[in-house]
This record gives C-alpha cells, sequence and structure tokens, in this order.
C-alpha cells in the first residue's frame, strides 16, 4: 500500500500501475519464501530488479509508463510460472 502515494503525487494512472508493478513484485515475493523458506531469495529477487532498472537506465532505455507496464506484465508471468511449477510445494502446509 505505499506505492499508493504514487497516485496523490503522480497521477492516478502512474500510479495504479505501480502499484500492478508492486503487486507482481511481492507475489514472486511470496512464491520464493515458499519455496525456499526464506526471506533471502526474495531480497536477492528485490535488488536484482532495481539493478536491472538502473542498468537499463544506464543504457538509454527510460522509465516510462510503458517500461513499467512491461516491467510488470514480465514479473507477474514469472509469478505465474514459478507457482504452477511449485505450486505443490506452496500448498503442502
Amino acid at each position: 500500500l505505499m506505492h499508493a502515494i504514487h497516485i496523490f503525487m503522480d497521477g492516478l494512472f502512474y500510479g495504479i500501475l505501480t502499484m500492478f508493478y508492486a503487486f507482481s513484485f511481492a507475489c514472486l515475493a511470496y512464491l520464493l519464501k515458499s519455496v525456499f523458506n526464506t526471506t533471502w531469495a526474495a531480497v536477492a529477487v528485490h535488488g536484482g530488479v532495481h539493478m536491472t532498472r538502473m542498468i537499463l537506465m544506464l543504457f538509454g532505455f527510460s522509465e516510462n509508463n510503458h517500461a513499467i507496464f512491461f516491467q510488470s506484465l514480465l514479473l507477474f508471468v514469472v509469478s505465474l510460472l514459478v507457482f504452477f511449477k511449485v505450486r505443490n510445494k506452496v500448498f503442502m502446509y
């Protein structure tokens, strides 16, 4: 929910887009935590996501709405793929 501040600071579209990005990452982070039984997997991916975004910006890729949307979709698709791969382990409890 802390990303909801973007709705008021940067506009409705960008705010919703950032919240979708955060939701997509949260899905992946939860799955990684469930699979590896540690939050360090989610921490590593979080750092990797930020590092990748910064490297892309260094090479001239702008941080615009389209880029954020596609990054969000990519995170969400990866989350779904991971989920279907490990769903038995996640729901084992």
